[in-house]
């Protein structure tokens, strides 16, 4: 939530910044968030708050690189569908 609200810029820096600090420290917590997001992509549908954290996330990530358009509308499709949800 801290990082969604911040420039896109400064944001940008911010997940590199704590990506890389995961990698080097916390390995296994990367490879448990890759596989909480393939379920979540194969099932289709976001369960919960920490589910669509998740995939903001990863949202955030693609956007700052090229050529992850097709990801992208995937996972914006999930997100609107489980905004769709609360209202």
């Amino acid at each position: 939530m801290l990082l969604g609200s911040m420039r896109l810029e400064a944001r940008k820096a911010a997940n590199e910044a704590l990506g890389a600090a995961i990698a080097a420290h916390y390995p296994e917590f990367l490879v448990k968030d890759a596989a909480q997001l393939e379920k979540i992509r194969l099932r289709g549908s976001i369960r919960g708050e920490r589910e669509f954290h998740l995939v903001r996330h990863r949202i955030d990530i693609l956007e700052a690189e090229p050529g992850w358009k097709e990801d992208l509308l995937q996972l914006y499709e999930l997100l609107d569908r489980f905004e769709a949800r609360g209202k």
